[in-house]
Protein backbone atom coordinates (compact mmCIF):
# COMPACT_ATOMS: atom_id res chain seq x y z
CA UNK A 1 0.00 0.00 0.00
CA UNK A 2 1.46 3.35 -0.97
CA UNK A 3 1.33 6.65 0.90
CA UNK A 4 -1.86 7.88 -0.79
CA UNK A 5 -3.77 4.70 0.03
CA UNK A 6 -2.75 4.89 3.67
CA UNK A 7 -3.90 8.52 4.01
CA UNK A 8 -7.24 7.71 2.37
CA UNK A 9 -7.82 4.79 4.73
CA UNK A 10 -7.08 6.94 7.78
CA UNK A 11 -9.46 9.69 6.62
CA UNK A 12 -12.31 7.25 6.02
CA UNK A 13 -11.81 5.75 9.48
CA UNK A 14 -12.05 9.16 11.18
CA UNK A 15 -15.23 10.09 9.32
CA UNK A 16 -16.81 6.77 10.18
CA UNK A 17 -16.05 7.16 13.86
CA UNK A 18 -17.42 10.73 14.01
CA UNK A 19 -20.56 9.77 12.12
CA UNK A 20 -21.35 6.91 14.48
CA UNK A 21 -20.97 9.17 17.48
CA UNK A 22 -23.39 11.75 16.04
CA UNK A 23 -26.06 9.12 15.32
CA UNK A 24 -26.03 7.81 18.90
CA UNK A 25 -26.24 11.30 20.50
CA UNK A 26 -29.96 12.04 19.66
CA UNK A 27 -32.16 12.12 22.90
CA UNK A 28 -35.52 13.59 24.02
CA UNK A 29 -34.02 15.70 26.78
CA UNK A 30 -31.95 18.75 25.99
CA UNK A 31 -29.83 18.53 29.12
CA UNK A 32 -29.36 14.91 28.65
CA UNK A 33 -28.64 15.52 25.01
CA UNK A 34 -25.86 17.93 25.80
CA UNK A 35 -24.04 15.51 28.01
CA UNK A 36 -24.64 12.72 25.61
CA UNK A 37 -23.19 14.89 22.85
CA UNK A 38 -20.16 15.66 24.94
CA UNK A 39 -19.72 11.97 25.64
CA UNK A 40 -20.13 11.08 22.02
CA UNK A 41 -17.54 13.68 21.05
CA UNK A 42 -15.18 12.37 23.66
CA UNK A 43 -15.74 8.82 22.42
CA UNK A 44 -15.09 9.90 18.80
CA UNK A 45 -11.94 11.75 19.81
CA UNK A 46 -10.76 8.67 21.67
CA UNK A 47 -11.47 6.50 18.62
CA UNK A 48 -9.45 8.86 16.43
CA UNK A 49 -6.59 8.83 18.90
CA UNK A 50 -6.69 5.01 19.00
CA UNK A 51 -6.70 4.92 15.20
CA UNK A 52 -3.75 7.26 14.96
CA UNK A 53 -1.90 5.30 17.62
CA UNK A 54 -2.63 2.07 15.74
CA UNK A 55 -1.37 3.56 12.50
CA UNK A 56 1.81 4.72 14.13
CA UNK A 57 2.19 1.55 16.19
CA UNK A 58 1.76 -0.87 13.32
CA UNK A 59 3.81 1.15 10.89
CA UNK A 60 0.99 2.04 8.50
CA UNK A 61 2.56 5.45 7.85
CA UNK A 62 5.74 5.39 5.79
CA UNK A 63 9.05 6.34 7.24
CA UNK A 64 10.08 9.49 5.38
CA UNK A 65 13.71 8.33 5.60
CA UNK A 66 12.84 4.95 4.10
CA UNK A 67 13.18 5.05 0.34
CA UNK A 68 12.30 1.46 -0.55
CA UNK A 69 9.40 -0.70 0.84
CA UNK A 70 10.52 -4.19 1.80
CA UNK A 71 8.85 -6.86 -0.37
CA UNK A 72 8.29 -9.04 2.73
CA UNK A 73 5.95 -6.42 4.46
CA UNK A 74 2.72 -8.17 5.62
CA UNK A 75 -0.71 -6.84 4.64
CA UNK A 76 -2.81 -5.17 7.43
CA UNK A 77 -6.62 -5.02 7.60
CA UNK A 78 -8.32 -2.22 9.61
CA UNK A 79 -12.05 -1.92 10.49
CA UNK A 80 -13.96 -0.19 7.73
CA UNK A 81 -10.95 -0.19 5.38
CA UNK A 82 -10.73 -2.42 2.37
CA UNK A 83 -8.07 -5.09 2.36
CA UNK A 84 -5.12 -3.70 0.50
CA UNK A 85 -1.79 -5.36 0.02
CA UNK A 86 1.30 -3.27 0.16
CA UNK A 87 3.27 -4.03 -2.97
CA UNK A 88 6.90 -3.09 -3.55
CA UNK A 89 7.52 -0.48 -6.23
CA UNK A 90 8.67 -1.89 -9.54
CA UNK A 91 12.45 -2.11 -9.80
CA UNK A 92 14.09 0.79 -11.47
CA UNK A 93 15.52 -0.33 -14.75
CA UNK A 94 18.82 1.30 -15.29
CA UNK A 95 19.43 2.37 -18.77
CA UNK A 96 22.32 0.63 -20.36
CA UNK A 97 25.24 2.90 -20.46
CA UNK A 98 26.59 3.30 -23.95
CA UNK A 99 29.42 0.97 -24.48
CA UNK A 100 32.54 2.75 -25.45
CA UNK A 101 34.07 1.09 -28.42
CA UNK A 102 37.71 0.51 -27.82
CA UNK A 103 39.69 0.98 -30.93
CA UNK A 104 43.19 -0.40 -30.99
CA UNK A 105 45.69 2.35 -31.58
CA UNK A 106 47.05 2.42 -35.05
CA UNK A 107 50.77 2.08 -35.20
CA UNK A 108 51.96 5.25 -36.78
CA UNK A 109 55.15 3.59 -37.89
CA UNK A 110 54.82 2.00 -41.29
CA UNK A 111 56.81 -1.24 -41.46
CA UNK A 112 59.69 -0.90 -43.74
CA UNK A 113 59.32 -2.78 -46.97
CA UNK A 114 61.75 -5.60 -47.35
CA UNK A 115 63.62 -5.16 -50.52
CA UNK A 116 65.08 -8.10 -52.28
CA UNK A 117 68.81 -8.33 -51.87
CA UNK A 118 70.56 -7.31 -55.00
CA UNK A 119 72.94 -9.88 -56.42
CA UNK A 120 76.52 -9.26 -55.56
CA UNK A 121 78.53 -8.28 -58.57
CA UNK A 122 81.22 -10.80 -59.40
CA UNK A 123 84.60 -9.34 -60.17
CA UNK A 124 85.93 -10.87 -63.35
CA UNK A 125 89.61 -11.67 -63.65
CA UNK A 126 90.79 -9.75 -66.71
CA UNK A 127 94.41 -9.27 -65.73
CA UNK A 128 96.94 -11.37 -67.65
CA UNK A 129 99.13 -13.58 -65.50
CA UNK A 130 102.64 -12.46 -64.61
CA UNK A 131 105.33 -14.24 -66.64
CA UNK A 132 109.12 -13.92 -66.27
CA UNK A 133 112.01 -15.94 -67.65
CA UNK A 134 114.77 -16.09 -65.03
CA UNK A 135 117.19 -18.55 -66.71
CA UNK A 136 119.18 -18.66 -68.84
CA UNK A 137 120.39 -15.10 -69.20
CA UNK A 138 119.08 -13.33 -72.28
CA UNK A 139 121.72 -13.20 -75.02
CA UNK A 140 123.87 -15.91 -73.42
CA UNK A 141 125.93 -18.36 -75.53
CA UNK A 142 125.85 -22.09 -74.97
CA UNK A 143 127.92 -25.03 -76.16
CA UNK A 144 125.18 -27.58 -75.43
CA UNK A 145 121.98 -27.62 -77.46
CA UNK A 146 119.70 -28.81 -74.65
CA UNK A 147 118.86 -25.85 -72.40
CA UNK A 148 116.59 -25.74 -69.36
CA UNK A 149 114.50 -22.55 -69.31
CA UNK A 150 113.16 -21.50 -65.93
CA UNK A 151 110.92 -18.69 -64.70
CA UNK A 152 108.03 -17.57 -62.54
CA UNK A 153 104.32 -17.05 -63.21
CA UNK A 154 100.95 -16.93 -61.50
CA UNK A 155 100.28 -20.05 -59.37
CA UNK A 156 97.72 -22.26 -61.06
CA UNK A 157 98.57 -21.03 -64.56
CA UNK A 158 100.12 -23.10 -67.36
CA UNK A 159 103.21 -22.12 -69.35
CA UNK A 160 103.74 -23.24 -72.94
CA UNK A 161 106.65 -23.12 -75.35
CA UNK A 162 105.31 -24.36 -78.65
CA UNK A 163 104.17 -27.96 -78.12
CA UNK A 164 105.88 -28.21 -74.73
CA UNK A 165 104.00 -27.35 -71.54
CA UNK A 166 104.88 -26.85 -67.90
CA UNK A 167 102.69 -26.63 -64.82
CA UNK A 168 103.32 -23.72 -62.48
CA UNK A 169 104.11 -24.81 -58.92
CA UNK A 170 102.48 -23.31 -55.84
CA UNK A 171 105.41 -20.93 -55.40
CA UNK A 172 105.09 -19.77 -59.04
CA UNK A 173 108.15 -21.61 -60.44
CA UNK A 174 108.11 -23.38 -63.81
CA UNK A 175 110.68 -25.02 -66.13
CA UNK A 176 110.75 -26.24 -69.74
CA UNK A 177 113.64 -27.98 -71.52
CA UNK A 178 114.23 -26.97 -75.16
CA UNK A 179 116.77 -28.04 -77.76
CA UNK A 180 118.58 -25.17 -79.49
CA UNK A 181 119.69 -24.93 -83.06
CA UNK A 182 123.10 -23.50 -83.95
CA UNK A 183 123.11 -19.73 -83.88
CA UNK A 184 120.58 -17.43 -82.20
CA UNK A 185 117.41 -19.01 -80.84
CA UNK A 186 114.33 -16.99 -79.97
CA UNK A 187 112.25 -18.83 -77.37
CA UNK A 188 108.67 -17.58 -76.87
CA UNK A 189 106.72 -18.58 -73.75
CA UNK A 190 102.97 -18.19 -73.17
CA UNK A 191 101.21 -18.24 -69.78
CA UNK A 192 97.47 -18.90 -69.48
CA UNK A 193 95.65 -18.50 -66.13
CA UNK A 194 92.45 -20.19 -64.98
CA UNK A 195 90.32 -17.28 -66.29
CA UNK A 196 91.79 -17.64 -69.77
CA UNK A 197 93.96 -14.53 -69.64
CA UNK A 198 97.17 -14.83 -71.64
CA UNK A 199 100.58 -13.19 -71.40
CA UNK A 200 103.80 -13.82 -73.30
CA UNK A 201 107.53 -13.47 -72.69
CA UNK A 202 110.48 -14.17 -74.93
CA UNK A 203 114.22 -14.59 -74.67
CA UNK A 204 117.01 -15.04 -77.21
CA UNK A 205 119.99 -17.31 -76.54
CA UNK A 206 122.77 -18.59 -78.80
CA UNK A 207 124.11 -22.02 -79.53
CA UNK A 208 127.67 -21.71 -80.68
CA UNK A 209 128.56 -23.77 -83.72
CA UNK A 210 131.05 -26.53 -83.10
CA UNK A 211 134.17 -26.49 -85.29
CA UNK A 212 133.92 -29.04 -88.07
CA UNK A 213 136.82 -31.33 -88.99
CA UNK A 214 137.37 -31.85 -92.71
CA UNK A 215 139.25 -34.83 -94.01
CA UNK A 216 141.35 -34.34 -97.11
CA UNK A 217 142.36 -37.29 -99.12
CA UNK A 218 146.13 -37.53 -98.98
CA UNK A 219 148.10 -37.86 -102.17
CA UNK A 220 149.36 -41.19 -103.19
CA UNK A 221 152.22 -42.66 -101.35
CA UNK A 222 151.55 -40.28 -98.46
CA UNK A 223 150.53 -41.63 -95.13
CA UNK A 224 146.77 -41.65 -94.55
CA UNK A 225 145.48 -39.27 -91.90
CA UNK A 226 142.49 -40.63 -90.00
CA UNK A 227 140.02 -38.36 -88.26
CA UNK A 228 138.34 -39.69 -85.14
CA UNK A 229 134.81 -38.64 -84.37
CA UNK A 230 134.34 -36.77 -81.10
CA UNK A 231 132.88 -38.85 -78.33
CA UNK A 232 129.93 -37.33 -76.41
CA UNK A 233 129.45 -38.62 -72.93
CA UNK A 234 126.07 -39.93 -71.88
CA UNK A 235 123.98 -37.77 -69.52
CA UNK A 236 120.32 -37.82 -68.50
CA UNK A 237 118.05 -35.36 -66.66
CA UNK A 238 114.46 -35.32 -65.44
CA UNK A 239 112.18 -32.21 -65.67
CA UNK A 240 109.31 -32.78 -63.19
CA UNK A 241 109.46 -35.95 -61.09
CA UNK A 242 105.68 -35.78 -60.51
CA UNK A 243 102.52 -34.89 -62.41
CA UNK A 244 98.86 -34.13 -61.57
CA UNK A 245 97.51 -34.37 -65.13
CA UNK A 246 95.77 -37.40 -66.61
CA UNK A 247 97.52 -39.27 -68.10
CA UNK A 248 100.66 -38.31 -66.16
CA UNK A 249 103.91 -37.67 -68.00
CA UNK A 250 107.48 -36.50 -67.54
CA UNK A 251 110.22 -35.09 -69.80
CA UNK A 252 113.77 -36.49 -69.89
CA UNK A 253 116.75 -34.95 -71.68
CA UNK A 254 120.50 -35.16 -71.91
CA UNK A 255 123.46 -35.95 -74.15
CA UNK A 256 124.79 -39.09 -75.85
CA UNK A 257 126.79 -40.24 -78.85
CA UNK A 258 125.36 -38.52 -81.96
CA UNK A 259 123.15 -40.86 -83.98
CA UNK A 260 122.78 -43.34 -81.14
CA UNK A 261 119.54 -44.31 -79.38
CA UNK A 262 118.47 -43.51 -75.84
CA UNK A 263 115.62 -45.46 -74.20
CA UNK A 264 113.40 -44.53 -71.26
CA UNK A 265 111.56 -47.40 -69.58
CA UNK A 266 109.34 -48.18 -66.57
CA UNK A 267 106.63 -50.69 -65.76
CA UNK A 268 103.92 -48.06 -66.52
CA UNK A 269 105.34 -46.38 -69.66
CA UNK A 270 108.41 -46.16 -71.93
CA UNK A 271 109.88 -44.65 -75.10
CA UNK A 272 113.01 -44.26 -77.28
CA UNK A 273 114.66 -41.32 -79.00
CA UNK A 274 117.52 -40.88 -81.49
CA UNK A 275 120.35 -38.60 -80.44
CA UNK A 276 120.82 -35.55 -82.69
CA UNK A 277 123.97 -34.87 -84.66
CA UNK A 278 125.06 -32.49 -81.93
CA UNK A 279 124.74 -35.21 -79.33
CA UNK A 280 121.52 -33.92 -77.66
CA UNK A 281 118.32 -35.82 -76.99
CA UNK A 282 114.92 -35.15 -75.38
CA UNK A 283 111.94 -37.44 -74.80
CA UNK A 284 108.45 -36.97 -73.31
CA UNK A 285 107.11 -40.19 -71.80
CA UNK A 286 103.49 -40.84 -70.72
CA UNK A 287 102.71 -43.24 -67.85
CA UNK A 288 99.09 -44.05 -68.69
CA UNK A 289 98.73 -47.01 -66.28
CA UNK A 290 100.59 -45.45 -63.36
CA UNK A 291 98.82 -45.86 -59.98
CA UNK A 292 97.98 -42.72 -58.04
CA UNK A 293 100.16 -41.63 -55.13
CA UNK A 294 102.69 -44.43 -55.71
CA UNK A 295 106.35 -43.72 -56.48
CA UNK A 296 108.06 -45.89 -59.09
CA UNK A 297 111.42 -45.81 -60.94
CA UNK A 298 112.13 -44.72 -64.50
CA UNK A 299 115.39 -45.90 -66.12
CA UNK A 300 117.20 -44.00 -68.90
CA UNK A 301 119.77 -46.01 -70.91
CA UNK A 302 122.24 -45.11 -73.69
CA UNK A 303 122.48 -47.85 -76.34
CA UNK A 304 125.88 -46.56 -77.45
CA UNK A 305 127.72 -46.49 -74.14
CA UNK A 306 125.45 -48.71 -72.09
CA UNK A 307 125.22 -46.10 -69.37
CA UNK A 308 122.04 -45.89 -67.32
CA UNK A 309 120.44 -43.49 -64.89
CA UNK A 310 117.34 -43.99 -62.71
CA UNK A 311 114.77 -41.36 -61.63
CA UNK A 312 111.77 -41.58 -59.26
CA UNK A 313 108.30 -40.51 -60.44
CA UNK A 314 104.90 -40.18 -58.72
CA UNK A 315 101.40 -39.56 -60.07
CA UNK A 316 99.50 -37.05 -57.87
CA UNK A 317 95.99 -36.52 -59.29
CA UNK A 318 93.96 -33.52 -58.10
Amino acid sequence: MNLDDRALAASQGIRSAVGTAALTSVAPSAAGSLWRNVGSFAAGFAAVAVLILAVVQFGLLPDPNEAVVSPDLPSITLPGIEDRTVLPPPPIQEEDEPTEEVVAPVDSEVPSQQTESEPTATTLDVDPPMLDVTAPVAGSHHQTATIRFEGTSEPGASVFAGRYAADVAENGDWAIVLVLSPGPNRAVFTATDEAGNVSTAEITVHLDEQPTTTTTKPPKDEPTTTTTKAVVEFSANQVYGSCALTPPYDVFWGTAQPGSVVSVSSEYGSGVVEVSGEGDWELKVFFETAPANTTFNVTVKSQASGGTKTFPFIYLPD
